[in-house]
């Protein structure tokens, strides 16, 4: 599955703005169907068709809404890789939710990891189901080990790196944090 989300452009106040090059600063990307970006080039509109696109106007839960169906597999035992690709500044640590540790607990601003680990901590102590997956056709594993959950992170989560949830069970996530950036 590949999923698009389309940052609203920057504004004139704000910061970093200058440094963009004016043949850029209108708005080159448009929204035409939850599946279908445009974007303007000097040789005319280009449409590209994803399994999902995300206009500037959907928000962190809308974003995570369409991502839990992934969660629930992974609960259900399937391996499941949900990635961040973009350039810098596109919005990527924004929407996984490590753009900070003041959004960890803003619903508002709460991003796709910190959704996810509280949502892998409600099933871990039996307090929420997956989804059903009909339209998958995929049957469930009959055993499904997620005792130790070790999963890529970004740093930013709460007691250093590790999260345990409230109640009697001891369940812990390991976070791990990669970054690749290149140096001009």
């Amino acid at each position: 599955m590949l999923a698009v989300r389309v940052r609203p452009p920057l504004k004139s106040t704000d910061p970093g703005f200058d440094l963009i090059p004016q043949r850029f600063q209108r708005s080159m990307v448009h929204v035409s169907a939850n599946t279908t970006l445009g974007v303007e080039s000097p040789m005319g509109r280009k449409i590209f068709i994803f399994d999902r696109v995300f206009g500037e106007e959907v928000d962190q839960r809308g974003v995570y809404d369409y991502l839990q169906e992934s969660v629930d597999s992974f609960l259900q035992g399937y391996n499941v890789s949900i990635l961040a690709y973009g350039q810098s500044g596109s919005g990527k640590s924004y929407t996984m939710g490590t753009s900070g540790p003041r959004e960890q607990n803003h619903q508002e601003t709460k991003g796709v990891i910190p959704r996810a680990a509280a949502h892998l901590f409600d099933y871990l102590d039996g307090e929420k189901e997956t989804t059903s997956r009909p339209q998958s056709g995929l049957r469930s594993p009959t055993r499904i080990s997620v005792g130790n959950i070790n999963t890529i992170l970004q740093n930013g989560l709460t007691n250093g790196g590790h999260i345990k949830p409230n109640g009697d069970k001891d369940w812990e996530l390991s976070a791990t944090y990669v970054e690749v950036c290149t140096l001009s």
